[in-house]
């Protein structure tokens, strides 16, 4: 469920998994929900890690999915994954009314600082949620520097990919932060040499802060590197 304090994963590949998400009630929560992984925690070290064709449902709400992993946090040290795929994920979500989903991504759901993503991507994914959805991205839902003590952690997402993602709710469920890579970049934050290609979705309704790169940026930093 979940890698901690210095845990290592590497050179794994897991084909046509089927993923079940369910809770007691169609309104009852879900927390760090993803294909791989669900939360990832101090000083993980995860490398070539590939899925291909996983099938997730979930009935419930979810504050935190991600198709590869769901949170990513570090208190005591940055954990890095670097060169892990997503291809030809399906996700569909089903709630016995509209609901708020929080943190939503095709590859993490939400990354709180001390993080670094190299060479990740996600590849022709299909993501079908049922709720207004806060802080939603191709790549990852949000990410936030977060200040553990005398430790300023940061994110750095470089040379990632998204291409061929379909993120459509279902009916016409509004979204609030909805970007190509992330849905809401904040303070600290840094994406660098990224590259997106072909990421729909069709909303009606209040939509706001959509961006086909970031939904919103808050003090942090879009750049290509140097030749």
């Amino acid at each position: 469920e979940h890698s901690a304090d210095g845990s290592v994963v590497k050179n794994c590949t897991s084909a046509n998994a089927t993923i079940n998400f369910n809770y007691a009630t169609t309104s009852a929560n879900g927390y760090n929900l993803g294909g791989a992984i669900g939360r990832i925690m101090d000083q993980a070290e995860i490398t070539n890690v590939t899925l291909t064709r996983p099938t997730i449902t979930m009935k419930g709400i979810a504050k935190g999915f991600g198709g590869f992993v769901g949170y990513v946090t570090s208190k005591d040290g940055a954990s890095t994954l670097t060169n892990c795929t997503v291809s030809d994920l399906t996700a569909t979500q089903t709630l016995s009314a509209e609901k708020h989903n929080y943190h939503w991504g095709g590859f993490a759901g939400s990354i709180d600082g001390g993080a670094t993503l190299t060479g990740c991507s996600v590849n022709t994914i299909k993501i079908t949620p049922d709720g207004r959805t806060y802080y939603y991205g191709a790549l990852i839902g949000s990410t936030s520097s977060v200040d553990w003590g005398n430790k300023s952690a940061t994110v750095t997402i470089d040379r990632c990919a998204v291409s061929n993602a379909n993120l459509d709710p279902r009916l016409n469920r509004n979204c609030n932060q909805f970007g190509g890579i992330v849905g809401y970049l904040t303070a600290g934050s840094s994406v660098s040499d990224c590259y997106v290609s072909t990421v729909t979705s069709s909303r009606n309704g209040n939509n706001q802060n959509i961006g086909g790169l970031i939904g919103q940026i808050f003090s942090s930093s879009i750049r290509k590197p140097p030749l």
